[in-house]
């Protein structure tokens, strides 16, 4: 067994949980490097490589967040790259008007990326929940609304937990999803699908094509690092960061059952943040009894 062979094989199973290292991954790592050991015969050398990789593979405290993904949010600790990330939906829609009439299939391609990032931004959705939107199941808009108003339903089978969720669409995005769908989607191969995000046989998009949608076109467009998990951890912080009272309306819409799944997992790069604010409070109650 070699050790580019043993990273391939275990590379399969860490993309399929977006980069996320786990225990589960960690314990079939240590039991194909022994195989490797004790039936395989590998050299010490090569038994030395795979026991250095599985201890990469080690996630460590699962209470915390991952190093990786701290890595990933210090872009974040750049305004311009917290505009940027809020701003890429309204310029992709923007782009995709301008070319409707030019090139049809790219424009829709493009509003239908404006659409998963206003979808992102605001909610933030797990990968598999996100694939298997469905336009009857999930969207439910109100025929009588003079402008779009639509109401976004998630149910136990879309989520991790046992809760359903319902929100009302901001109205930007209400309007942009269904300027989509009345403009741009007719535009797109298997229009006629139930699913908002379908793949070329019509049924759900792949978790893989998802993924890619939102790394290339936030590289692309705005020079950002991101992948559908990562949106979960920056709404968390960009929300937090500036008003630590939405704790609670943090945890409600990444649909966690208990704040501390919310503080353990999505929190802990705000110390910047904090540690700024606390100065700030320390500067003004100074200033304060220098005027007493």
């Amino acid at each position: 067994m070699k050790p580019k062979n043993f990273k391939e094989a275990l590379r399969f199973f860490l993309d399929r949980q977006e980069g996320n290292r786990s225990a589960r991954l960690h314990n079939m790592a240590n039991a194909m490097r022994l195989v490797a050991r004790h039936h395989v015969k590998v050299n010490e050398v090569t038994f030395t490589e795979l026991s250095r990789l599985c201890k990469k593979l080690n996630p460590g405290n699962k209470h915390q967040m991952t190093e990786k993904n701290r890595e990933r949010l210090r872009q974040f600790d750049c305004e311009e790259n917290v505009v940027k990330f809020l701003e890429l939906p309204d310029r992709l829609e923007k782009k995709a008007r301008a070319l409707i009439v030019q090139n049809p299939l790219k424009a829709a391609r493009l509003m239908e990326r404006a659409v998963l990032f206003g979808i992102q931004t605001h909610y933030a959705l797990r990968p598999r929940t996100l694939r298997s939107l469905h336009l009857e199941r999930n969207f439910i808009w109100d025929s009588n609304a003079r402008t779009p108003r639509c109401f976004f339903a998630l149910f136990p089978e879309d989520l991790k937990t046992r809760s359903q969720l319902e929100f009302e669409l901001a109205p930007d995005l209400a309007a942009l999803i269904d300027e989509h769908l009345r403009d741009f989607r007719p535009h797109l191969p298997w229009s006629d699908s139930a699913w908002l995000f379908p793949g070329m046989d019509g049924n759900a998009r792949s978790k893989n094509a998802i993924y890619e949608a939102i790394r290339s076109t936030a590289g692309k467009q705005a020079g950002l690092i991101l992948n559908p998990h990562l949106f979960r951890h920056a709404l968390a912080k960009i929300v937090i960061e500036r008003d630590p009272a939405a704790l609670h309306a943090v945890q409600q819409v990444l649909g966690h059952t208990t704040m501390n799944t919310t503080l353990a997992h999505y929190l802990g790069t705000e110390t910047k943040s904090a540690g700024k604010h606390l100065d700030s409070l320390l500067e003004r109650t100074l200033h304060d009894k220098g005027d007493d």
